[in-house]
């Protein structure tokens, strides 16, 4: 069907070498019996799990079940998986040829992308009771790997917000602290991995969506060049790129490597798994401006945290400096806002077609809808060519703003996480003010998805208060091996691993 066809291709468009570590408290080597491996398999990585799942110290089906109880206990508290899917896991496993990289590893995806047989809600009422016909190329490979979905992680509504409240199902909780958010729009894998449901999930990121709940709970998180994975339904000008939020470097380095695409036309040369780090000094600059306001507007803990991160590059040998990024002031936003508004105004006249007359607030948010109109206002497909002009010119400034370094340090977020309910997307009389503040966040992130660039964000710190601080390592496009060899560096030097929330 040609609307079929349409919601897909648009809803793609929006999604956003070390020694084996415990991700979790010390836990001491015992016996080998498959009770003892299942119960360290709780703070193991995915590569780790893996490795037990080859040795045979773990059985597919028995890591399965024991995945399946960690979400059960801890889900009511962290509002982390919207859709559960364990008997299509359940049946994968049984049916999986012994052969495949991951032998049947568990694996969570994010609700923006489509599972064949599992329900997609893309955080949209209208959409509680579609289940997708097939699925997306990313799950594809994922899947080809020998990994098994047991379920979809909550989403804001479409993906479009830095926290994840979506009115027609739950609100996500920061397993460091319930009352506060574990962000957006990949919050729900971000609960999902920082609570110890599992090591490592697929997320997406078109403002910083990977980046911000990493920042926020206390994971390393990983966006990929543009271009660099597989991703289906390319718009007019792609910000979203398909990655993976983990407890440990390496983990997020295998989902790359599964999914990098293999088009013939692909911008870069394929990297392949990367497990060494970097064995020589890189040119860093460090810069705590914001590409929107052009000046620090971080709060006294993330702004030490960032200068203690420069401080660590600095006693690994690399060579630091204090930089200044491109301004590109509101401008930029507001073209930011055009092209980001053009998903939710083919998203509404999508379900207006689907239900033959207008949307109502149960089928799609007052925010969503506000961003449409938004759109309208805008200029529609004229006003969207203009935003891309613009955002084409500060993709080319920022790249050779980047090609001066090796990597650029930046925060990720102004501040940690902050209480739940700071937006009030059911409120239209709000959703102006809504979009000022949220744009007013992500001064360090979005450019970056503009630019296309490589980035990470590397939990190498915590507030006084003991939430997670991200520091945002930059690359121009292509260098993801680079961030990846730094990142592995950083995690040997300061490792993260060591604590885990504990809500059981």
């Amino acid at each position: 069907m040609k609307l079929e066809l349409d919601r897909r291709n648009m809803l793609a468009a929006t999604a956003s070498g070390l020694a084996l570590a415990g991700c979790g408290q010390s836990v001491t080597e015992p016996a080998k019996s498959p009770i003892n491996s299942l119960a360290k398999s709780a703070h193991t990585d995915l590569t780790g799990q893996i490795k037990m799942l080859k040795s045979g110290d773990v059985k597919a089906g028995e890591l399965l079940e024991t995945t399946i109880e960690r979400i059960e206990a801890l889900n009511p508290k962290t509002g982390a998986v919207l859709t559960t899917c364990y008997d299509r896991a359940r049946d994968f496993v049984k049916k999986l040829p012994a052969d495949t990289v991951a032998g049947g590893a568990p694996m969570l995806i994010k609700d923006l992308k489509d599972v064949a047989g599992v329900r997609s809600t893309y955080g949209i009422g209208a959409f509680k009771n579609f289940t997708a016909p097939k699925s997306d190329i990313y799950v594809k490979r994922v899947e080809a790997a020998g990994m098994a979905i047991v379920g979809k992680t909550n989403t804001p509504e479409l993906g479009l917000l830095p926290v994840t409240e979506p009115l027609a199902y739950k609100q996500a909780k920061n397993p460091w602290d319930l009352t506060r958010t574990p962000g957006g729009s990949s919050g729900g894998t971000a609960a999902a991995v920082a609570s110890g449901m599992m090591p490592c999930a697929q997320g997406s990121d078109g403002g910083g969506s990977i980046r911000i709940p990493s920042h926020y709970c206390g994971l390393f998180g990983l966006k990929p060049s543009r271009n660099r994975v597989v991703f289906e339904g390319k718009r007019a000008f792609s910000i979203s790129v398909a990655g993976a939020l983990s407890r440990t470097v390496r983990d997020s380095a295998l989902m790359m490597s599964l999914t990098e695409t293999t088009e013939k036309d692909r911008d870069f040369p394929s990297i392949g798994l990367v497990s060494d780090p970097i064995d020589r000094p890189l040119k860093i600059g460090l810069a705590m401006d914001d590409y929107f306001a052009g000046k620090n507007i971080c709060d006294a803990n993330v702004t030490a945290a960032i200068e203690k991160s420069a401080k660590l590059c600095e006693d690994l040998g690399h060579n630091v400096e204090i930089v200044s990024s491109p301004l590109f002031g509101q401008e930029l936003v507001e073209a930011f806002l055009m092209l980001w508004a053009s998903i939710p105004h083919d998203m509404v006249k999508l379900v207006e077609q689907m239900k033959g007359g207008p949307v109502t607030d149960t089928d799609v948010e007052p925010w969503t809808q506000g961003m449409a109109q938004h759109f309208v206002d805008g200029g529609g497909q004229e006003g969207l060519q203009k935003a891309i002009a613009k955002l084409r010119k500060a993709e080319r400034d920022t790249v050779a703003f980047l090609k001066n370094y090796d990597a650029v340090l930046s925060p990720v977020m102004p501040t940690p996480a902050h209480k739940l309910g700071k937006y009030d997307s059911g409120d239209r009389d709000k959703v102006e003010e809504g979009f000022a503040v949220a744009a007013a966040s992500v001064g360090y992130t979005a450019v970056q998805n503009v630019s296309g660039a490589a980035c990470m964000s590397v939990p190498l710190f915590r507030s006084p208060a003991n939430l997670p601080i991200g520091s945002q390592f930059i690359s121009a496009p292509g260098n993801d091996g680079l961030l990846l060899g730094l990142a592995y560096q950083l995690e040997a030097a300061q490792p993260w691993i060591d604590s885990y929330p504990n809500l059981l």
